[in-house]
């Protein structure tokens, strides 16, 4: 869980790496958008089959926020990452972008994706 704006991708980060879909969808609400350009996914059920093909590929990623601009219980972020991978054919997978998400804090105190724009645009 993320317990700041800032810690949201680091926490997607973490789990990505351990291969967590769970810890991954721990970082949404139940409604999210995932949207990778084209093909967005709302509600948990999306995401798990949208992020759980990435899973496949063993993803080893980075990533960092760049910055936060934060009112009240919701934050805007910006992110670099990178994804590097495996695909079903053997071939190495060179992923980079820079994100755009929107994030809000839960009365737990912990922040989740409410919109997540892996590539900065859909």
């Amino acid at each position: 869980m993320a317990s700041s704006p800032e810690k949201v991708i680091e926490s997607f980060v973490a789990a990505a790496n351990a291969g967590d879909i769970e810890g991954i969808l721990a970082l949404y609400e139940s409604g999210a958008r995932l949207a990778f350009p084209g093909q967005p996914a709302v509600g948990l059920d999306a995401i798990r089959g949208a992020l759980g093909n990435l899973l496949t590929q063993k993803p080893t990623m980075t990533g960092r926020t760049v910055s936060v601009s934060q009112v009240g219980d919701l934050a805007l972020l910006r992110s670099e990452w990178s994804f590097t991978g495996t695909d079903q054919t053997g071939a190495r997978v060179d992923m980079s972008g820079e994100s755009v998400e929107l994030v809000r804090r839960q009365p737990d105190g912990t922040w989740r994706y409410i919109i997540d724009l892996p590539m900065g645009k859909e």
